[in-house]
């Protein structure tokens, strides 16, 4: 009953940084998508396997405080990201919950119509600087870049998307985390900001193409 319960949840792809403890380590990681009922967790480092528990501290966007949870590790998989983790929430306090849900609420979408797109494409990250990054991964709620230079955590950026046949993309938004990778560049995860209308449509027709 519990894993049907949590098939229905509605899942937001989005990009939240988190800090995820073990009883061995501490480790910077990211949601790269979010439920009511559980997550999917990136991290370059290895923190566990099926049935181990976590503590997580997520950094929502534009809220001060870190949500605190506890977490059971259902699966595992690793790839080019480092290792993968579907992770179930098994301890929320009534705070933590109202403001976990409340995100889940403000990103909306549906089980069926949220989806995280792998891709690579160069594009523009403008912040301070001009630069040239390479597209990992792309979805409604933010996109996932290699970058040769590291950027800061929470900065505003904009990211330009020019491909042929279709009107350049300009999407705002900040700075969700910042890892080091192990051949000098740099793993960032941008989180869109509230979008115009016009430009959520002209997103979905990005996605819609690259699917």
């Amino acid at each position: 009953m519990a894993n049907a319960e949590l098939r229905i949840h509605v899942r937001v792809a989005t990009i939240v940084p988190c800090v995820a403890q073990t009883r061995r380590q501490v480790s910077g990681c990211r949601l790269v998508d979010l439920s009511r009922g559980g997550a999917q967790l990136e991290s370059e480092l290895d923190l566990g396997g099926t049935g181990d528990d976590l503590s997580l501290a997520i950094g929502l966007p534009e809220d001060e405080r870190s949500l605190q949870a506890k977490a059971e590790i259902m699966r595992k998989e690793t790839g080019d990201f480092g290792f993968r983790y579907g992770i179930r929430f098994s301890m929320l306090d009534v705070d933590t919950r109202d403001r976990l849900y409340a995100f889940i609420d403000h990103m909306g979408g549906s089980p069926s119509t949220i989806s995280r797109y792998g891709r690579r494409l160069e594009i523009e990250l403008n912040s301070r600087d001009q630069l040239r990054t390479v597209m990992r991964d792309v979805s409604q709620g933010g996109v996932g870049l290699i970058s040769s230079a590291s950027v800061v955590i929470d900065e505003p950026v904009q990211i330009d998307v020019r491909i042929p046949d279709m009107r350049p993309l300009c999407l705002p938004g900040r700075v969700a985390y910042v890892h080091s990778l192990r051949d000098g560049q740099f793993a960032v995860g941008v989180s869109f900001s509230e979008l115009r209308p016009e430009t959520k449509r002209a997103l979905d027709g990005f996605l819609d193409r690259i699917a």
